[in-house]
């Protein structure tokens, strides 16, 4: 049984018995180019990336990010002005000694996002919950900042 890597994402991976053709040269070229560890800063301090959704509102942002299998405990979330910063580590179940596995696609380890936001946000009325594997933070936009409706007279 021959075990391949797998790269989220790709539909289909060529073999190397096809390394002389241009595909298999091409799609290697294209993974190495796109896969540079430093386009991205926090793939290099990070074992795995959870998704996350950020989305602005009239009162704040709202940031909902996916980390099945975590506790409350296991997450880290700080905010330096601008910057919100989330981390935690997930572990994975130990293998017996005896046990064989033949696939293994959940991702686990330490993770760290960043995310700068355009103006600053009221750190202490930052509001956080983990329910079901899903982190929710609303984070509130400081007073001066928040758009309002100015009345003509």
């Amino acid at each position: 049984m021959n075990l391949v890597k797998w790269h989220p994402g790709r539909i289909a991976r060529r073999s190397p018995q096809d390394s002389g053709s241009l595909f298999y040269n091409l799609d290697n070229w294209m993974d190495e180019f796109f896969n540079w560890a430093p386009l991205s800063r926090t793939a290099l301090q990070s074992d795995w990336l959870p998704h996350v959704d950020i989305r602005e509102e009239d009162e704040g942002y709202v940031i909902e990010m996916d980390l099945p299998g975590l506790d409350k405990e296991d997450i880290e979330v700080t905010v330096d002005n601008k910057l919100l910063t989330i981390s935690g580590e997930r572990k994975l179940d130990e293998t017996k000694k005896d046990e064989k596995v033949y696939r293994r696609e959940r991702f686990c380890g330490k993770f760290t996002r960043s995310m700068t936001f355009p103006n600053d946000v009221d750190a202490e009325k930052i509001q956080g919950s983990f329910e079901r594997g899903v982190l929710h933070l609303a984070i509130p936009k400081p007073e001066q900042t928040k758009a309002r409706r100015i009345s003509i007279k």
